[in-house]
């Protein structure tokens, strides 16, 4: 129910119409447009196929939150539908960012025929013509971001909200994960089973910790995903960053996930690989969840003690900076890369 005082509110500060209030308070998922992305009915044949032919297939997910919540949500979907699926997320400092061909060789020598990319792949034209024409592999991407080149990667289906040929301006907000679930909600109507929407759960972390903006649609999925998290003890991996006084409210406050959870599941990528999130999130024990996460908080205390001695010394530089008449500094210190480069090895 909206009261007077919310609405007032979403209409002066969102100009929101009465209308457009009631659709974005709804927790209504047969109101969602997933289906007019362009390439999902595509992509959804796709894995289809993989599963009917029993295909190995390899999810290539970013190493940040959304990339992580992302490729867990995609993982646990086909891990009882495919006998071979594996989740392969770059080293920050080893692959950089996006498709990398050292390691999307080394899931060609692994024997997977399908790679299916999650936050990641717009920009990657010259990697996925190598996937197609040199490692003779299906793949599909799925991301959010801009689509920035004069013309999109040859995929066997590109699905983007993002794409520059995309008209539905609300889809535009999704988060990486989001169009992760897309995928899977088509692949269901294709296989003609039931839509899995407990995975919400892992929209609901994605989406919030990626900042995307929450229009209708994403205050949809992120309302679904919030209130099954209390009830559910199907992921471990999600319910094990809760306690018992996190549930006193009607809702999981949105900043709980931005504050507490997000940075968290992004320190594993931050300054060793991201697998460890990965592994948490789809754990299927509380005690292996449990493990995981005190290792988890203890990366983000040595994120934090990094960050911390690096604004020091960048101030340090500045301030000598500033002494000699420069008022514009761009600060940067190779040996602190260096560094942490040296301790992931």
């Amino acid at each position: 129910m909206v009261t007077k005082t919310l609405e007032k509110f979403l209409k002066e500060k969102r100009g929101l119409s009465k209308k457009d209030i009631e659709l974005f308070m709804s927790k209504d998922l047969s109101s969602l447009p997933l289906f007019n992305l362009k390439d999902l009915k595509k992509g959804a044949k796709i894995v289809k196929d993989a599963i009917k032919q029993n295909k190995k297939v390899a999810i290539y997910g970013d190493y940040d939150v959304d990339g992580t919540t992302a490729s867990s949500l995609l993982y646990l979907y086909l891990k009882d539908k495919i006998a071979d699926i594996e989740v392969f997320q770059p080293d920050r400092f080893k692959h950089g960012y996006g498709l990398n061909k050292d390691l999307l060789t080394e899931i060609k020598n692994k024997g997977f025929d399908l790679i299916i990319t999650v936050d990641l792949g717009i920009t990657n034209c010259e990697e996925v013509d190598f996937v197609k024409n040199k490692l003779n592999m299906d793949i599909i991407i799925t991301d959010h971001h801009h689509d920035i080149r004069d013309s999109i990667p040859k995929a066997d289906a590109v699905i983007n909200p993002n794409r520059r040929d995309e008209k539905n301006e609300s889809l535009k907000a999704l988060a990486g994960v989001g169009v992760a679930y897309a995928l899977t909600v088509a692949t269901s109507k294709e296989l003609k089973i039931k839509i899995d929407t407990s995975l919400l759960q892992f929209v609901a972390i994605g989406t919030i910790a990626d900042l995307v903006p929450i229009n209708y649609l994403n205050a949809i999925l992120v309302r679904n995903g919030l209130s099954q998290i209390e009830e559910s003890s199907k992921y471990p991996g999600i319910k094990v960053f809760f306690s018992e006084s996190d549930f006193d409210t009607d809702v999981i406050p949105s900043t709980k996930v931005a504050f507490n959870i997000g940075p968290i599941i992004n320190s594993a990528g931050r300054l060793f690989h991201a697998k460890k999130a990965t592994d948490l999130l789809t754990a299927t024990s509380f005690e292996k969840a449990e493990k995981l996460l005190l290792e988890l908080k203890s990366n983000n205390s040595e994120r934090r003690h990094v960050q911390e001695e690096t604004l020091l010394e960048a101030k340090k530089q500045a301030r000598k900076n500033i002494k000699n008449g420069d008022l514009i500094n761009i600060i940067y210190n190779k040996r602190s890369e260096e560094r942490r480069v040296g301790k992931e090895c």
